[in-house]
C-alpha cells in the first residue's frame, strides 16, 4: 500500500495549499482502499452465472393478479 500512496502523492499538484494536498491525498487513499476491498469482496463471491442459477426467476402474469410467482 505504501508505494501506491507515494505515487498518488506525486499526482497531487504542487501549486495547491499543503492542507488541500493532504485532503486530496487522503481522499485518493480512501478511494483506493475502497476499490481494493471491493475487489477482494467480489473475488470471494461466486460467478454471475452461479448467482443467476441460484436465484429463482420471478414472472409477472396477469392471471395471478400481477403478483410474482417463483419458478
Amino acid at each position: 500500500m505504501r508505494p501506491q500512496a507515494n505515487s498518488l502523492q506525486t499526482q497531487v499538484t504542487h501549486g495547491t495549499y499543503p492542507l488541500k494536498q493532504r485532503e486530496i491525498l487522503q481522499t485518493m487513499i480512501r478511494i483506493q482502499r475502497f476499490v481494493i476491498e471491493l475487489g477482494h469482496h467480489l473475488r470471494k463471491k461466486t460467478s454471475l452465472s452461479d448467482l443467476y442459477k441460484r436465484n429463482s426467476k420471478e414472472i409477472f402474469q396477469s392471471n395471478t393478479g400481477d403478483h410474482a410467482i417463483s419458478m
